[in-house]
């Protein structure tokens, strides 16, 4: 254990050096040395003392190299936990096993990453964008999955006879407001939504076939599910929530820092009238309603799958996505979040609270006044949400 670690770490707590400072990750550094950033410190090292270190590897991993894949797997086991799930830890793999009752689910965890010192896309017409959904995000998404076919995670017979789950979060966006949801499912059935309305203004879907996702001298084929080896995948669990902002909603959400800063929440959210083609606009005060772990969870079901995921393994609060008659279905949510960023305002040194509550307040409504003028939404409706 180096001998500067602060005094007030833990000598087994998540944030307890165990690299030296040199080797520490950019954005470890700054979630340790940020005092806004108390209530995902506390988060991170609550989920982190029921967990346990369980390879002896996290915690210097979490440190160092493997951050973000950290960060992931912490909110996995909190999420398993909130839907009423057991989690069990395997040695060495998978990553988790959980149930409850008789079901038992192997999950691996698997994350889109940028290369070392690459930076995230900058897509400046709406050209760069489309390119970017249905070509270039397909791929970064699709590589860590691809990886995972040759892995051989039914090697015991307890697992040759359970479903098998890989489980994707995506760091390759431009920013947290990018929604991923909707390119993952295109990819993993390899089809093309195409909306259209009726002359009465309903909406209806149709679908065409994907053959392959191309950038530049890269190429990969489309429709993840029906690659060979993908009968043993019997879903692919997603969430854009395990991130270091959904950490910090929740340690405020407990109370950790409310004398000290106001956090807020915008972004886009799921509009559940069966005739709507696009998303809402949301902005919230976090504490306002309670935010559990296991919201965000979107579960894409493998309709090839040689041990099929039952509809109910992740709790009531997951999205489910199917395969149905050639169309992808899936169900609704009073309050899916398809991308967010959180806000966090530290009160001025020595001032109330109620400063940064202030300017939050503001904040959030101007941005709310922003999406009413651009899309022409009623006075009192907040954007639509």
């Amino acid at each position: 254990m180096p001998s500067d670690v602060k005094n007030d770490e833990k000598d087994d707590g998540l944030f307890a050096r165990v690299v030296p400072e040199e080797r520490l990750h950019p954005s470890f550094v700054a979630l340790r040395d940020d005092g806004p950033r108390e209530p995902a410190r506390h988060s991170l090292e609550e989920v982190y003392a029921r967990m346990g270190e369980r390879d002896g590897g996290f915690r210097e991993q979490f440190q160092s190299t493997g951050f973000d894949s950290r960060v992931w797997e912490l909110y996995l086991y909190a999420a398993f936990e909130d839907a009423g799930l057991d989690v069990q830890l395997p040695n060495p793999a998978p990553d988790f096993l959980v149930g409850r009752d008789a079901l038992r689910v192997a999950v691996e965890a698997t994350t889109a990453n940028l290369r070392d010192g690459e930076e995230k896309p900058e897509l400046a017409s709406e050209e760069d964008l489309l390119d970017f959904l249905s070509q270039e995000l397909p791929i970064r998404l699709g590589s860590p999955l691809f990886s995972k076919l040759s892995a051989d995670y039914t090697a015991t017979p307890e697992l040759r006879e359970i479903p098998f789950v890989l489980a994707l979060e995506s760091f390759v966006s431009p920013d947290a407001m990018f929604p991923s949801e909707s390119p993952l499912g295109s990819y993993l059935y390899g089809l093309e939504s195409s909306p259209e309305f009726d002359d009465g203004g309903h909406l209806a879907v149709s679908y065409e076939p994907i053959t392959e996702h191309r950038v530049g001298g890269k190429v990969i084929p489309s429709g993840f599910f029906a690659q060979p080896g993908a009968e043993e995948i019997s879903a692919v669990l997603f969430s854009n929530s395990g991130t270091i902002g959904k950490f910090s909603r929740m340690g405020y959400q407990e109370g950790i820092g409310r004398d000290r800063i106001w956090m807020g929440r915008f972004g886009m959210v799921a509009d559940n009238d069966p005739d709507a083609a696009a998303p809402n606009f949301f902005a919230e005060e976090v504490g306002d309603r309670t935010e559990r772990w296991s919201e965000g969870l979107v579960v894409f079901h493998n309709p090839g799958a040689a041990r099929p995921l039952p509809h109910e393994a992740f709790g009531e609060t997951a999205i489910q996505y199917k395969l149905e008659e050639g169309q992808i279905r899936h169900t609704t949510s009073p309050f899916h979040i398809f991308s967010s960023q959180t806000m966090t305002i530290a009160a001025p040194e020595g001032r109330d609270v109620k400063i940064a509550r202030f300017i939050g307040r503001r904040k959030l409504h101007d941005l709310a006044e922003g999406v009413r003028a651009a899309y022409g939404g009623e006075e009192g409706d907040p954007g639509g949400a």
